[in-house]
């Protein structure tokens, strides 16, 4: 019981929690240069086509495993600690969101008036606007593909997330292992059949339904309140808690998902690949808590790309337009140049908002209202 209050709301860095929210930006921006720039990744190739979409179930897991971390040791649904929660979390993903969701409705306006093969509507964006201001967007399947939703369809789900977050860690400290288990059972047979029935009743597109996204946040709450019982338990520690380890189930993860999209198995069923996901992902979550580096704890560089990963993410709403712009101008066809003009706009793009925008707008906030 003591190193479970140890535990509970400990705030600290793991280092291959770092690595695997970094990997899953990279493997965002690898999809979208291939499907948007027609870049070929050689072997990694059927992996860029699956494997952002599949990663989505680690992006949605970790979320919910780090907020346990920081914010288990206070009672969540308590007003006070209530309305500290949710102010740190709009003060820390909506005003850049915000930002981009204003200079994306200006910046494809112009480009599309320069470039006439860009569609854009004017009247979608302002019928769109007040569910997006909300980060309501998730709710409606059908306008994945509509303004900027395609990408930040995430920020809507994990927006859902937060809101039922307080609930949510109050009963995972109450649950026994044992149900925490079966709980975990249960959400993930929900997730691995799902895709199925979306498939063999072509149902309405699960992949940015805030309902499933939120399962797969709450098995990330629930591993890490058990993560005490894990630092306890001599096989995890012995066999789990290795790089070898990690490293060995993520290329489990990225063999499978190539091998589905080499083998063709339902390349627009992205939740199908929760098959290969969810498991290995699970693995890895309680592996990379476990994992340590003094080396890799101490890069600034690893330290940086966390801090501006969530601004990577929406710089991809820009980047693949300017590249695809800049493209056509110049006739780039060589692939090398179009994989490495893909990224360095998108790093070049990155770096701009986070410092000049992201930084400085936290501050006043963090001041103002922190």
């Amino acid at each position: 019981m003591d190193s479970d209050n140890k535990w509970l709301g400990l705030k600290k860095r793991y280092i291959g929690l770092d690595l695997l929210r970094i990997m899953a930006a990279l493997s965002v921006e690898m999809t979208h240069t291939t499907r948007h720039l027609n870049a070929d990744y050689g072997p990694l190739q059927y992996y860029s086509k699956m494997g952002a979409a599949a990663f989505m179930t680690g992006f949605f897991m970790l979320s919910g495993f780090s907020l346990f971390v920081n914010y288990s040791s206070k009672n969540a649904i308590e007003l006070p600690n209530m309305k500290s929660f949710f102010k740190k979390r709009i003060l820390g993903i909506m005003p850049m969101y915000l930002f981009t969701e204003v200079v994306f409705a200006l910046f494809y306006f112009f480009a599309s008036k320069a470039y006439p093969t860009i569609e854009y509507s004017i009247m979608d964006e302002l019928i769109l606007a007040p569910i997006e201001i909300l980060g309501l967007q998730s709710n409606f399947h059908i306008i994945f593909d509509y303004s900027h939703n395609g990408m930040t369809w995430f920020i809507s789900c994990i927006v859902m997330c937060y809101l039922v977050y307080p609930l949510l860690q109050e009963v995972a400290k109450q649950l026994s292992n044992k149900a925490k288990i079966r709980i975990i059972l249960l959400m993930s047979g929900i997730l691995l059949y799902s895709p199925f029935i979306q498939d063999i009743f072509h149902t309405a597109f699960i992949y940015t339904n805030p309902f499933f996204r939120i399962l797969e946040f709450f098995i990330g709450v629930l591993l890490a309140s058990m993560k005490p019982q894990f630092d306890e338990n001599p096989f995890i520690k012995k066999n789990i808690y290795k790089w070898v380890t990690v490293i060995f189930v993520f290329l489990v993860y990225a063999v499978g998902v190539s091998v589905g999209i080499y083998l063709g198995i339902a390349p627009r069923n992205y939740m199908l690949y929760s098959w290969i996901g969810l498991p290995c992902f699970i693995v890895l979550m309680i592996g990379l808590s476990g994992v340590e580096s003094a080396a890799l704890s101490k890069s600034k560089v690893i330290k940086y790309c966390c801090e501006a990963s969530y601004v990577f993410y929406l710089a991809q709403l820009f980047s693949n337009t300017v590249c695809l712009c800049l493209m056509v101008k110049y006739k780039i066809t060589n692939n090398l140049i179009v994989i490495l003009l893909g990224w360095g706009v998108c790093i070049v793009i990155t770096v701009i908002m986070h410092e000049l925008i992201e930084k400085p707008v936290k501050k006043i906030l963090n001041k103002r209202f922190g």
